[in-house]
């Protein structure tokens, strides 16, 4: 069992919201540096092409259907 797995099993057998939320607390800060530092990886050019690209993805005639990326994706597991 993989480790998002495990968490998952984890988190869904808690009832309590208390628990949950400190759960979460401790969580978000790990998760928060974890983006930070893999942004600071990236320098100027992509970041740039990843900002625009993001834009872009608000525009409904730049998105590639899912049909069509599970069919790659589907080539790529093939190989």
């Amino acid at each position: 069992m993989t480790v998002k797995k495990k968490l998952i099993e984890l988190i869904n057998d808690v009832q309590d919201e208390r628990v949950l939320e400190s759960y979460y607390q401790l969580l978000k800060p790990l998760h928060n540096q974890t983006l930070r530092a893999n942004w600071s990886k990236l320098n100027t050019t992509e970041l740039d092409e990843l900002l625009i690209s993001y834009d872009e993805s608000f525009n409904s005639d730049n998105l590639v259907p899912h049909s069509s990326v599970m069919e790659k994706a589907t080539k790529w597991d093939d190989k």
